[in-house]
């Protein structure tokens, strides 16, 4: 694929604009004739990049909850971190990566790089 973000081949990034304060507005496609949501999503390593992930995930999840969400993540962001040696003082990212990805109730998440 070409882009970093689609939904069943149409690029998301085509569909961000921002308001004068910088905060981005998302307009996505209408997906109701679809019966499968394909989402690529390849982290850009910016984190702003997440949000945008975020907020998508969860439109799809409230308006298209009848629908199977399948999630493509070729590399899976902070794998690096997959153990702690340090509860106190260390935040386990992928833990808490892998729980917001879990969060959106997909019917499958298929990643290619994981780190270990």
């Amino acid at each position: 694929m070409g882009c970093n973000f689609s939904i069943n081949e149409k690029d998301v990034e085509s569909c961000v604009s921002y308001f004068r304060n910088g905060e981005m507005k998302l307009t996505l496609p209408d997906f109701s004739d679809y019966t499968q949501l394909r989402v690529f999503w390849r982290y850009s390593g910016d984190d702003s990049s997440i949000v945008k992930l975020f907020f998508v995930m969860n439109h799809l999840k409230n308006q298209y909850a009848d629908k199977d969400v399948i999630l493509t993540i070729p590399y899976l962001p902070f794998s690096r971190m997959d153990r702690v040696h340090s509860t106190a003082t260390e935040v386990f990212t992928l833990r808490y990566f892998a729980d917001l990805i879990n969060s959106f109730k997909c019917k499958k998440v298929v990643t290619y790089e994981v780190h270990s």
